[in-house]
């Protein structure tokens, strides 16, 4: 075999299985992903929203937090990851995360709003997302 050859031979078996590699990873971390959308104030008053078209943190002064709860429900084995995008992610953490869940099982996350002591007033938006893997 020539030495062309053999480059040629080491070249394919590479792609192959960088190939192989990516399919058996997409299809092994593939998931559904949820988004909540969520919005907070901060302010120099302490103002609850019970509206339940979207969580709402309220209003919250500088220097507190607030919690909100997401109930979950699961009809498979896997894990769920949350995290936030928007201006109000600096804010939010999420426990338990990621989220072991088994099929059949119904478990509570808690998202906190820790609004630091000297941040700015005004409103802040964003959704939360949970992504399930396998």
């Amino acid at each position: 075999m020539e030495s062309k050859e053999k480059a040629l031979l080491l070249l394919s078996v590479a792609l192959i299985s960088a190939a192989l590699t990516f399919v058996i990873y997409s299809f092994y971390y593939m998931g559904e992903s949820y988004a909540i959308k969520t919005d907070l104030l901060v302010g120099y008053k302490i103002g609850p929203n019970l509206d339940n078209d979207t969580m709402h943190f309220g209003m919250l002064p500088p220097g507190t937090k607030g919690v909100r709860k997401i109930s979950v429900a699961s009809s498979k084995n896997g894990k769920i990851l949350f995290y936030a995008k928007g201006n109000i992610s600096r804010f939010l953490s999420f426990a338990p995360n990621p989220l072991i869940v088994e099929r059949g099982g119904e478990y509570i996350v808690e998202v906190k709003a820790t609004i630091p002591k000297h941040e700015k007033t005004g409103a802040y938006e964003g959704v939360v997302i949970g992504s399930f893997r396998r």
